[in-house]
């Protein structure tokens, strides 16, 4: 057997779940996709259900545990760790643009199982991330809640990939032209985010004023 059966099974199961849906996407269809016999589908994951398991958990941990090894840095401020942080992102999803859709869609209906199969809450007990983030924020007068500012560089970030087919459609580009748009956000975005902290210690100021 080849040594990437695996991996070739489980870029198969995503691309169909995510163009078919979990629901439509049967085993045969994958072991097609996948180039195989559906016994080695079955010998390898057993069922669609564990195979999507699978797939879910692998691509969570890209989303969640890439972004807490930048911010459990001790060496990096956490302006550096926002421009690591938004290259990482966009970076490994233009690599793998579906990620996204499985994550937020498996966040929807089953969120306590997929950040219990993730290790989220341990790996978040050995980070300081919002202590950092408030204090950052409290150094520069902003009294913006850390989520705010999680949710703003996580929106940013993610959510062109999420709308990425609405916009090629609306705007007439093609896929490649659009993927170099998003490359750009790579600069952009640590600037933008800026942008709002400053906007939001001005208005801080002028309520203590």
């Amino acid at each position: 057997m080849e040594p990437n059966t695996e991996e070739k099974i489980k870029a198969a199961a995503a691309r169909l779940f995510t163009t078919r849906g979990f629901a439509a996407t049967r085993t045969r269809d994958i072991a097609a996709e996948a180039g195989i016999n559906l016994a080695l589908l079955n010998y390898y994951f057993r069922s669609k259900e564990n195979l999507y398991r699978i797939i879910m958990a692998e691509n969570f941990q890209v989303f969640f545990r890439g972004a807490l090894q930048i911010f459990q840095n001790q060496e990096t401020g956490v302006q550096e760790k926002i421009s690591l942080l938004v290259d990482y992102y966009i970076g490994r999803l233009l690599e793998n643009p579906d990620i996204p859709s499985f994550v937020i869609n498996e966040l929807r209906t089953n969120p306590n199982a997929l950040i219990q199969q993730a290790g989220m809450h341990e790996a978040l007990k050995d980070t300081n991330i919002f202590s950092q983030i408030s204090q950052y924020l409290e150094d520069r007068g902003s009294d913006m809640e850390p989520v705010h500012f999680i949710l703003n560089l996580l929106g940013m970030t993610i959510f062109p990939f999420l709308a990425a087919p609405a916009f090629q459609s609306a705007l007439g580009l093609e896929k490649e032209q659009f993927s170099q748009l998003l490359a750009q956000r790579k600069k952009l975005i640590p600037v933008w985010i800026d942008a709002i902290i400053n906007a939001n210690s001005l208005k801080a100021s002028t309520h203590t004023s």
